[in-house]
C-alpha cells in the first residue's frame, strides 16, 4: 500500500518545528537571575535552588559534603601576603 501523506514528513508540520526552534535559541537562559551565595567551604558560588525556596536564607554551604566538612572551612585570608620560594 502507498503511503498517502503529503510532504513526505512524519512529524507533521516541520515548518512549525523550525518556528519553535528559533524562538527558543533566542531566549534567554532561566538561571541568570537566579540569587547566588559563596560557600565558606570551598568558596565555589552556588544558585538558589527549587528545594531551597522556603530556606534560602539558612542555606550556607553548596552541598552536602560541605555540610559535613563545615569545620574544615577556608580561613579568611584577605589580609595575608603570600610567600614565593625561590
Amino acid at each position: 500500500m502507498a503511503d498517502k501523506r503529503v510532504g513526505g514528513s512524519c512529524h507533521g508540520n516541520a515548518f512549525g518545528f523550525v518556528k519553535l526552534a528559533v524562538l527558543l535559541r533566542h531566549r534567554m537562559p532561566h538561571h541568570v537571575d537566579r540569587p547566588t551565595k559563596i560557600c565558606p567551604v570551598c568558596g565555589r558560588p552556588f544558585q538558589w535552588r527549587k528545594k531551597w525556596k522556603d530556606v534560602w536564607e539558612e542555606v550556607r554551604y553548596c552541598s552536602e559534603r560541605c555540610r559535613r566538612n563545615r569545620n574544615g572551612a577556608l580561613p579568611d585570608r584577605s589580609g595575608e601576603r603570600s610567600f614565593i620560594k625561590g
